[in-house]
Protein backbone atom coordinates (compact mmCIF):
# COMPACT_ATOMS: atom_id res chain seq x y z
CA UNK A 1 0.00 0.00 0.00
CA UNK A 2 2.79 2.57 0.67
CA UNK A 3 4.13 1.89 -2.83
CA UNK A 4 0.67 2.31 -4.35
CA UNK A 5 0.10 5.58 -2.47
CA UNK A 6 3.48 6.84 -3.69
CA UNK A 7 2.45 5.98 -7.26
CA UNK A 8 -0.85 7.84 -6.82
CA UNK A 9 1.00 10.97 -5.72
CA UNK A 10 3.73 10.70 -8.38
CA UNK A 11 1.12 10.49 -11.13
CA UNK A 12 -0.82 13.43 -9.71
CA UNK A 13 -4.01 11.56 -8.86
CA UNK A 14 -6.65 12.90 -6.48
CA UNK A 15 -7.52 10.98 -3.33
CA UNK A 16 -11.15 11.24 -2.24
CA UNK A 17 -12.13 10.25 1.28
CA UNK A 18 -14.98 7.77 1.46
CA UNK A 19 -18.09 9.30 3.01
CA UNK A 20 -18.64 7.65 6.38
CA UNK A 21 -20.60 10.27 8.33
CA UNK A 22 -23.98 9.22 9.66
CA UNK A 23 -25.64 6.03 10.77
CA UNK A 24 -24.64 2.59 9.55
CA UNK A 25 -27.62 0.37 8.78
CA UNK A 26 -27.62 -3.29 9.84
CA UNK A 27 -29.93 -5.73 8.10
CA UNK A 28 -32.21 -7.35 9.13
CA UNK A 29 -33.13 -4.00 10.63
CA UNK A 30 -32.50 -3.56 14.35
CA UNK A 31 -32.28 -0.56 16.63
CA UNK A 32 -28.98 1.29 16.74
CA UNK A 33 -28.12 -0.12 20.18
CA UNK A 34 -28.91 -3.69 19.10
CA UNK A 35 -26.85 -3.24 15.94
CA UNK A 36 -23.85 -2.07 17.97
CA UNK A 37 -24.31 -4.94 20.41
CA UNK A 38 -24.40 -7.54 17.63
CA UNK A 39 -21.39 -6.01 15.88
CA UNK A 40 -19.40 -5.93 19.13
CA UNK A 41 -20.32 -9.56 19.80
CA UNK A 42 -19.15 -10.59 16.31
CA UNK A 43 -15.84 -8.77 16.82
CA UNK A 44 -15.46 -10.51 20.18
CA UNK A 45 -15.67 -13.82 18.30
CA UNK A 46 -12.94 -12.63 15.95
CA UNK A 47 -10.72 -11.47 18.84
CA UNK A 48 -11.18 -14.84 20.57
CA UNK A 49 -10.26 -16.62 17.36
CA UNK A 50 -7.13 -14.51 16.90
CA UNK A 51 -5.97 -15.36 20.43
CA UNK A 52 -5.33 -18.90 19.15
CA UNK A 53 -1.83 -19.56 17.80
CA UNK A 54 -1.99 -20.45 14.07
CA UNK A 55 0.33 -23.40 14.70
CA UNK A 56 -1.71 -24.81 17.58
CA UNK A 57 -2.02 -28.55 16.82
CA UNK A 58 -5.59 -28.66 18.19
CA UNK A 59 -6.86 -26.61 15.21
CA UNK A 60 -4.99 -28.51 12.50
CA UNK A 61 -7.44 -29.34 9.71
CA UNK A 62 -10.22 -27.30 11.33
CA UNK A 63 -12.29 -24.96 9.16
CA UNK A 64 -13.60 -21.61 10.36
CA UNK A 65 -17.15 -22.99 10.08
CA UNK A 66 -16.39 -26.00 12.28
CA UNK A 67 -14.73 -23.79 14.90
CA UNK A 68 -17.64 -21.33 14.84
CA UNK A 69 -20.13 -24.16 15.43
CA UNK A 70 -18.32 -24.96 18.69
CA UNK A 71 -18.73 -21.43 20.06
CA UNK A 72 -21.51 -20.59 22.52
CA UNK A 73 -22.26 -17.12 21.17
CA UNK A 74 -25.79 -15.98 20.22
CA UNK A 75 -26.93 -16.93 16.73
CA UNK A 76 -27.14 -13.31 15.55
CA UNK A 77 -23.50 -12.70 16.57
CA UNK A 78 -22.40 -15.82 14.70
CA UNK A 79 -24.41 -14.72 11.66
CA UNK A 80 -22.72 -11.30 11.72
CA UNK A 81 -19.30 -12.96 12.03
CA UNK A 82 -20.04 -15.28 9.10
CA UNK A 83 -21.26 -12.39 6.96
CA UNK A 84 -18.17 -10.32 7.78
CA UNK A 85 -15.64 -13.07 7.00
CA UNK A 86 -17.37 -14.45 3.90
CA UNK A 87 -17.73 -10.88 2.62
CA UNK A 88 -14.03 -10.13 3.15
CA UNK A 89 -12.72 -13.44 1.80
CA UNK A 90 -15.44 -14.18 -0.76
CA UNK A 91 -15.26 -17.80 0.37
CA UNK A 92 -17.57 -20.07 2.35
CA UNK A 93 -16.40 -20.54 5.94
CA UNK A 94 -16.57 -24.28 5.26
CA UNK A 95 -13.65 -23.87 2.81
CA UNK A 96 -11.50 -21.53 4.89
CA UNK A 97 -8.84 -23.12 7.15
CA UNK A 98 -8.98 -21.62 10.64
CA UNK A 99 -5.18 -21.35 11.00
CA UNK A 100 -4.97 -19.41 7.71
CA UNK A 101 -7.57 -16.83 8.74
CA UNK A 102 -5.84 -16.34 12.12
CA UNK A 103 -2.44 -16.01 10.44
CA UNK A 104 -3.79 -13.44 7.97
CA UNK A 105 -5.59 -11.41 10.64
CA UNK A 106 -2.40 -11.19 12.69
CA UNK A 107 -0.58 -9.63 9.73
CA UNK A 108 -3.19 -6.91 9.16
CA UNK A 109 -1.80 -3.80 10.83
CA UNK A 110 -3.90 -0.97 9.37
CA UNK A 111 -5.49 1.34 11.92
CA UNK A 112 -8.03 2.87 9.54
CA UNK A 113 -10.67 1.35 7.28
CA UNK A 114 -9.51 -0.18 4.01
CA UNK A 115 -12.26 1.96 2.45
CA UNK A 116 -10.55 5.17 3.59
CA UNK A 117 -9.83 6.53 0.08
CA UNK A 118 -10.62 5.98 -3.53
CA UNK A 119 -8.97 7.56 -6.59
CA UNK A 120 -11.07 10.31 -8.21
CA UNK A 121 -9.60 9.58 -11.65
CA UNK A 122 -10.19 5.80 -11.08
CA UNK A 123 -7.68 3.07 -10.32
CA UNK A 124 -7.77 2.12 -14.00
CA UNK A 125 -6.15 5.46 -14.82
CA UNK A 126 -3.05 4.35 -12.88
CA UNK A 127 -2.72 1.32 -15.15
CA UNK A 128 -3.29 3.49 -18.22
CA UNK A 129 -0.52 5.89 -17.16
CA UNK A 130 1.91 3.01 -16.58
CA UNK A 131 0.96 1.55 -19.95
CA UNK A 132 1.82 4.81 -21.73
CA UNK A 133 5.40 4.55 -20.45
CA UNK A 134 5.70 1.12 -22.08
CA UNK A 135 4.54 2.27 -25.50
CA UNK A 136 4.33 -0.46 -28.12
CA UNK A 137 6.17 -2.89 -25.81
CA UNK A 138 2.88 -3.59 -24.06
CA UNK A 139 1.08 -6.52 -25.68
CA UNK A 140 -2.59 -6.95 -24.88
CA UNK A 141 -4.88 -9.85 -25.81
CA UNK A 142 -1.85 -12.14 -26.06
CA UNK A 143 -2.45 -14.85 -23.44
CA UNK A 144 0.63 -16.90 -22.61
CA UNK A 145 0.02 -20.66 -22.64
CA UNK A 146 3.48 -22.11 -22.01
CA UNK A 147 6.58 -20.89 -20.20
CA UNK A 148 9.70 -22.80 -21.18
CA UNK A 149 12.83 -22.37 -19.10
CA UNK A 150 15.98 -22.77 -21.11
CA UNK A 151 19.69 -21.99 -20.76
CA UNK A 152 20.14 -18.24 -20.36
CA UNK A 153 16.47 -17.30 -20.22
CA UNK A 154 12.87 -18.21 -20.95
CA UNK A 155 10.58 -18.64 -23.92
CA UNK A 156 6.90 -17.68 -23.64
CA UNK A 157 4.53 -19.24 -26.13
CA UNK A 158 1.29 -17.33 -26.71
CA UNK A 159 -1.63 -17.61 -29.09
CA UNK A 160 0.08 -15.20 -31.50
CA UNK A 161 3.68 -16.41 -31.40
CA UNK A 162 6.55 -16.59 -28.95
CA UNK A 163 8.68 -14.20 -26.92
CA UNK A 164 12.17 -14.87 -25.54
CA UNK A 165 13.54 -13.03 -22.53
CA UNK A 166 16.14 -13.26 -19.79
CA UNK A 167 13.48 -13.44 -17.08
CA UNK A 168 9.71 -13.84 -16.79
CA UNK A 169 7.95 -12.25 -13.82
CA UNK A 170 4.54 -13.87 -13.36
CA UNK A 171 2.20 -11.38 -11.68
CA UNK A 172 -0.96 -13.47 -11.50
CA UNK A 173 -3.19 -14.97 -8.80
CA UNK A 174 -1.91 -18.41 -7.75
CA UNK A 175 -5.06 -20.08 -9.14
CA UNK A 176 -4.42 -18.66 -12.62
CA UNK A 177 -0.66 -19.23 -12.53
CA UNK A 178 -1.21 -22.90 -11.67
CA UNK A 179 -3.00 -23.38 -15.01
CA UNK A 180 0.03 -22.37 -17.08
CA UNK A 181 2.08 -25.09 -18.75
CA UNK A 182 5.64 -24.97 -17.43
CA UNK A 183 8.49 -26.77 -19.19
CA UNK A 184 10.18 -28.35 -17.38
CA UNK A 185 7.50 -28.72 -14.67
CA UNK A 186 7.74 -26.53 -11.58
CA UNK A 187 9.42 -27.93 -8.48
CA UNK A 188 6.99 -30.22 -6.63
CA UNK A 189 6.76 -27.99 -3.55
CA UNK A 190 5.91 -24.88 -5.61
CA UNK A 191 3.40 -26.74 -7.76
CA UNK A 192 1.69 -28.04 -4.61
CA UNK A 193 1.65 -24.55 -3.06
CA UNK A 194 -0.04 -23.08 -6.14
CA UNK A 195 -2.52 -25.94 -6.27
CA UNK A 196 -3.98 -25.46 -2.78
CA UNK A 197 -5.50 -22.07 -3.60
CA UNK A 198 -9.19 -21.82 -4.44
CA UNK A 199 -10.93 -19.02 -6.27
CA UNK A 200 -13.24 -16.74 -4.34
CA UNK A 201 -16.44 -15.37 -5.83
CA UNK A 202 -17.67 -11.77 -5.78
CA UNK A 203 -20.18 -9.60 -7.59
CA UNK A 204 -19.60 -5.83 -7.54
CA UNK A 205 -22.37 -3.46 -8.59
CA UNK A 206 -22.42 0.33 -8.77
CA UNK A 207 -25.83 1.92 -8.28
CA UNK A 208 -26.15 5.58 -9.31
CA UNK A 209 -28.77 8.08 -8.10
CA UNK A 210 -29.73 11.70 -8.91
CA UNK A 211 -28.85 12.70 -5.34
CA UNK A 212 -27.19 11.13 -2.30
CA UNK A 213 -30.59 11.02 -0.58
CA UNK A 214 -29.32 8.86 2.31
CA UNK A 215 -27.10 11.69 3.56
CA UNK A 216 -30.13 13.97 4.06
CA UNK A 217 -31.57 11.25 6.30
CA UNK A 218 -28.46 11.18 8.47
CA UNK A 219 -27.28 7.87 6.97
CA UNK A 220 -23.77 7.05 5.84
CA UNK A 221 -24.97 4.83 2.99
CA UNK A 222 -23.15 1.90 4.56
CA UNK A 223 -25.30 -1.20 4.96
CA UNK A 224 -24.13 -4.51 6.45
CA UNK A 225 -26.37 -7.55 6.07
CA UNK A 226 -26.32 -10.53 8.42
CA UNK A 227 -28.96 -12.23 6.28
CA UNK A 228 -28.15 -12.85 3.54
CA UNK A 229 -24.49 -13.11 4.58
CA UNK A 230 -21.63 -11.43 2.70
CA UNK A 231 -23.78 -8.58 1.32
CA UNK A 232 -22.42 -5.05 1.85
CA UNK A 233 -23.00 -1.53 0.48
CA UNK A 234 -21.30 1.83 0.97
CA UNK A 235 -21.19 5.38 -0.42
CA UNK A 236 -18.73 5.95 -3.29
CA UNK A 237 -20.08 9.30 -4.49
CA UNK A 238 -17.45 11.59 -5.99
CA UNK A 239 -17.26 15.12 -4.64
CA UNK A 240 -19.42 17.46 -6.66
CA UNK A 241 -21.46 14.80 -8.42
CA UNK A 242 -22.07 11.20 -9.36
CA UNK A 243 -23.95 10.09 -6.21
CA UNK A 244 -23.52 6.33 -6.02
CA UNK A 245 -23.46 3.27 -3.82
CA UNK A 246 -21.27 0.27 -4.41
CA UNK A 247 -22.70 -3.13 -3.51
CA UNK A 248 -20.55 -6.21 -2.91
CA UNK A 249 -21.93 -9.76 -2.94
CA UNK A 250 -19.38 -12.33 -1.75
CA UNK A 251 -18.82 -16.06 -1.40
CA UNK A 252 -21.66 -18.58 -1.66
CA UNK A 253 -24.22 -15.79 -2.09
CA UNK A 254 -22.37 -14.54 -5.18
CA UNK A 255 -22.39 -18.05 -6.64
CA UNK A 256 -26.15 -18.30 -6.09
CA UNK A 257 -27.02 -14.84 -7.34
CA UNK A 258 -24.93 -15.06 -10.50
CA UNK A 259 -27.49 -17.59 -11.75
CA UNK A 260 -30.26 -14.96 -11.55
CA UNK A 261 -29.33 -13.03 -14.68
CA UNK A 262 -28.87 -9.26 -14.90
CA UNK A 263 -32.51 -8.18 -14.58
CA UNK A 264 -33.29 -10.42 -11.61
CA UNK A 265 -30.01 -9.50 -9.91
CA UNK A 266 -30.81 -5.80 -10.32
CA UNK A 267 -34.27 -6.38 -8.83
CA UNK A 268 -32.85 -8.37 -5.89
CA UNK A 269 -30.30 -5.71 -4.97
CA UNK A 270 -32.74 -2.83 -5.50
CA UNK A 271 -35.33 -4.45 -3.22
CA UNK A 272 -32.79 -4.93 -0.43
CA UNK A 273 -31.51 -1.37 -0.74
CA UNK A 274 -35.11 -0.12 -0.45
CA UNK A 275 -35.60 -2.11 2.73
CA UNK A 276 -32.42 -0.64 4.21
CA UNK A 277 -32.41 2.97 2.98
CA UNK A 278 -35.99 3.72 1.93
CA UNK A 279 -37.85 3.91 -1.35
CA UNK A 280 -35.88 6.91 -2.66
Amino acid sequence: MPELMALVRTLGKTLVETYVKGEVIAQPLTGEQDAERIYSASMAIRDRMNAIAPGNPTIAGLTVAAWLDRQNDPGEAKAAFRSMIEGLWCQALEKLPLWHLIDNDRRITNEVSELQYFVHETMQSLADDLAEDLGDRLRLNTPVRTIERRLGGVRLASTTGSITARTALIAMPPMVASKLDFAPPLPVALEKALGVWQSGAVIKMQVRYPTAFWRAKGLSGMVMWRDPPALFACDVSKDGGHPALVVFVGGPLALRWRELGDAALRAEVTARLKEALGTD
